[in-house]
């Protein structure tokens, strides 16, 4: 626990005037190695590590990840670093052992506030993400330790999990922040197919399957729409020529878009090809040919990056313009015998020239318009960005989906509060000593 900026000691000697020494902020800090636990923001109850907290009466309330512990435990407090005994300084030589020993023999209990979650249903926002119940978990080695979060939303459909929580991925238990920062968030791949990808996608106005890539992590999804690709047809006659060139449709049912999100971004795949036949008589004679002409038709959107905005929300917006889609054309050829009765192996110039002008695309515009996981959701510490995010790196989808960054330094925090009195849970007990 720092000590503070502002944090002084007294020397009171008879017939002497009283002295002030101050403790410079952040140079020292109070070490306890001491047991977690949650509180219950409106009862107080204390729920021990290793125990699920639930939000089970369907109300409104705040819970918040504290060290709490009473000293009659004998818990033994150090000042870190260590002071130096060569050190002639009288803040190193006398009141930092006395402020020791004051922990030692006059605090009765502790409560230091880590972090805060809440239930609360936000005002506004698309995607909303309720917590039902978590587990909080501690890891560390030496100087270096992970607080982490498990937090079961009632949208996920998932059962709250295991009381005794670690991150394994491929069975090899890991620290879950990626080395250079202090802080992650990762969002479980059920909970954000589920719970964000499958509605924003159906307003859409698509029919949603979604599963995982064979290799690479990420989630690949089958898009479907009851609209068609569509082209019309041209026939006519002149005084020399009847001709009958045949349109096409293509069903984005049976040819449906596939979606993959991967590596970050989201890229799209479209084919489907359809007949089209075509036949020309000469006025006034028995010379008639007629063919078929197979016209297939592609797409390939490259990824666009999930985005992280700057206020900490996942979005993303994709849109396919008809340039984007190719036309590939492709004679349907003939046998011996239909070449004796007129059928030709290539196709007339209208297919070259004019069939492209006259298809009709479909709108395919995926809008996601975010999941913002801490003020709209209020998952986490709402009202206050214990985490600033670093959103150079967007989010990565190695399987969950993950997003990085780096605690919010406690001068910061203090702005914050500062400037924001109406929500200040958050602040309530940042070092609540009692």
């Amino acid at each position: 626990m720092p000590i503070n900026e502002g944090s002084f000691a007294r020397i009171i000697m008879a017939d002497v005037e009283k002295r002030t020494i101050p403790i410079p902020g952040g140079r020292y800090s109070v070490q306890a190695i001491v047991p977690l636990a949650a509180i219950k923001g409106d009862t107080g109850e204390v729920i021990e590590h290793d125990n699920v907290v639930t939000f089970s009466d369907g109300n409104p309330h705040d819970n918040h990840i504290i060290v709490h512990f009473n000293s009659e435990k004998g818990t033994l407090y150090q000042i870190v670093p260590a002071p130096d005994p060569q050190d002639h300084d009288i803040l190193v030589t006398y009141f930092l052992p006395v402020l020791k020993d004051y922990f030692q023999t006059h605090i009765q209990a502790i409560d230091y506030a880590l972090s805060s979650i809440n239930n609360k249903r936000p005002e506004s926002g698309g995607t909303i993400l309720t917590p039902k119940s978590f587990v909080f978990a501690s890891a560390g080695d030496g100087d270096d330790g992970v607080l982490s979060l498990y937090i079961q939303t009632n949208e996920s459909g998932n059962p709250p999990g295991n009381p005794s929580p670690s991150f394994q991925p491929g069975d090899t238990a890991v620290y879950p922040i990626p080395q250079g920062y202090t802080a992650s968030i990762i969002l479980s791949n059920r909970l954000i197919t589920q719970s964000f990808l499958r509605p924003q996608l159906e307003a859409c106005g698509f029919s949603v399957e979604l599963s995982n890539p064979v290799s690479g992590g990420g989630v690949s999804a089958v898009l479907r729409k009851d609209e068609n690709i569509i082209a019309v047809g041209k026939s006519g006659q002149s005084f020399f020529e009847n001709h009958s060139y045949q349109g096409l449709q293509i069903s984005m049912q049976s040819n449906p878009v596939h979606m993959t999100l991967q590596k970050g971004g989201i890229s799209l795949e479209f084919g489907g090809y359809t007949l089209s036949e075509w036949s020309k008589s000469i006025t006034f004679t028995r010379n008639s040919t007629y063919g078929g002409v197979y016209v297939t038709i592609k797409l390939h959107k490259f990824p666009v990056p999930l985005s992280l905005s700057a206020d900490d929300v996942i979005g993303s917006h994709i849109s396919v313009d008809p340039s984007e889609f190719t036309v590939e054309l492709k004679a349907q050829g003939c046998s011996f015998f239909e070449r004796m009765g007129g059928c030709s192996s290539s196709y007339p110039a209208f297919y070259d020239r004019n069939l492209r002008e006259r298809i009709q695309f479909p709108t395919i515009a995926l809008h996601l318009p975010g999941l913002d996981f801490f003020n709209a959701t209020n998952l986490l510490a709402p009202g206050h960005n214990v985490i600033g995010l670093d959103t150079s790196k967007g989010v990565q989808t190695p399987h969950d989906f993950l997003v990085v960054g780096n605690f919010t330094s406690l001068g910061q925090l203090r702005k914050l509060r500062a400037g924001s009195p109406k929500d200040h849970r958050l602040a309530e007990h940042p070092d609540g000593i009692r």
